[in-house]
Parts: structure tokens; sequence; C-alpha cells
């Protein structure tokens, strides 16, 4: 018996003739269907849109909110169990707009972390979601690293902390308002944060750190 996915189905059934010539032995294949993203390539490391199985609750639950839309039933289909009555029920809820897509998502995000890591830690993962993502909030647990005391030019200090590619980026960052430090946002480019005590700092949705603070 041999398991792989329909973009193996040729060379699985190749195997299967060879079997039969050479050890005169049937070999059974099945060929299931693969994650794709919307433009058809494969979900993986090669792409970097792949989901570990053993990633923190918390950060396969994010990972899971960011699938598109069109993806959602797909997800219900090849990674949970529940039943294709259950999934189709929430595919025509989708098609007639019966039901919030995020609503439905969240019901995947749990349905695929709970096979995973249990209920109770699925049920934590949601919560974080809707703490950090839907009303604003902070994470319950951050990044840590530490800095010297001191002032810094923002630009520098994004990109010392690796929370930016580049100083262009930053300055977009800064300008869309999506740098935040210690829950206010940076208004300009040319700021200097002094860093005297533990602080904070949110870069874009998704991108969290808090700084603790020593003595130089």
């Amino acid at each position: 018996m041999e398991i792989g996915g329909t973009d193996q189905t040729f060379n699985m059934l190749v195997g299967r003739t060879l079997m039969r010539k050479l050890m005169n032995k049937e070999k059974y294949v099945i060929a299931t269907k693969l994650l794709t993203d919307p433009t058809g390539k494969k979900m993986g490391k090669t792409e970097g849109n792949f989901i570990a199985l053993d990633e923190p609750p918390s950060e396969m639950f994010g990972k899971i909110m960011k699938i598109p839309d069109e993806l959602i039933i797909k997800y219900f289909t090849l990674c949970t169990d529940l039943t294709l009555e259950q999934i189709n029920q929430k595919g025509k809820a989708l098609e007639l707009r019966k039901m919030n897509p995020m609503n439905i998502k969240k019901e995947l995000g749990y349905e695929i972390v709970k096979n995973y890591w249990g209920g109770d830690e699925a049920k934590k993962a949601e919560s974080e979601f809707e703490k950090v993502f839907q009303k604003k909030g902070t994470p319950s647990e951050l990044t840590e690293t530490t800095l010297p005391k001191g002032s810094y030019e923002i630009l520098d200090l994004l990109m010392k902390l690796n929370l930016v590619n580049s100083r262009s980026e930053a300055k977009r960052l800064i300008f869309q308002g999506g740098v935040t430090i210690n829950g206010k946002k940076s208004i300009s480019s040319e700021e200097s944060v002094n860093l005297q005590d533990n602080l904070t700092i949110q870069v874009g949705k998704f991108k969290f750190l808090k700084v603790k603070t020593y003595e130089n």
C-alpha cells in the first residue's frame, strides 16, 4: 500500500506496474487531495505557506485565520473530522451569505487546533485571537529581547530588533500608522525612542515584541 498526494499519482502507478512485473505482487495506491493556495500551489516549506503540526496553538490558529475565504471548505474537508453533511451545511451558509466567513473560519481554526492540541488549548487560541486581532489587545505571551538603556532613532531601533527588513519599510509602516510603542502610535520616522523602562512594540498586525532594558 502506498499513500501519496495527487501530484504523485503517476509515479505511484508506475511503481504499481513495476511491482506486478518484477515481483508478481499487487500494490495498492491511494491518492489524496492536496492543500493548495488560491493559485494552485501546494502547501509546503518551499512556498512558505505551510502550517506546521507542532506550532503553538495560538500561532496555528492565527495562520488558519489568514487563509483566503475561498479555501475554507477545502480545509474543513481535508483537515477536520466533521462529516460531509456538516461541511456542506457550512458551504451553503457561505454561499448564501447566511454566516460571516470570519465566524466560520474561527470554527475551522478551533477544529484543526483541537485535533492536535485538544479542545481546551483550541478555545484558548480562539480567545487569544479575538483579544489581539479583533479587540486590538496585546498577546498574553510575548517574545522578549534585551537592549541597553539609551536613546535610539526609531528606524534604527526597528532594524536592530529585526521587526522590519529595511529602513524604507519602517518609514512606510510608520506613515501608515503601523508602528505602536506601549500602545501609542509612532507618527514620525525621525523621532527618537528613549529606552529607560521595559516596553512593548507592535509592528503591523502580527508582530509583537517585548523589550527589556539593562544598564550599559
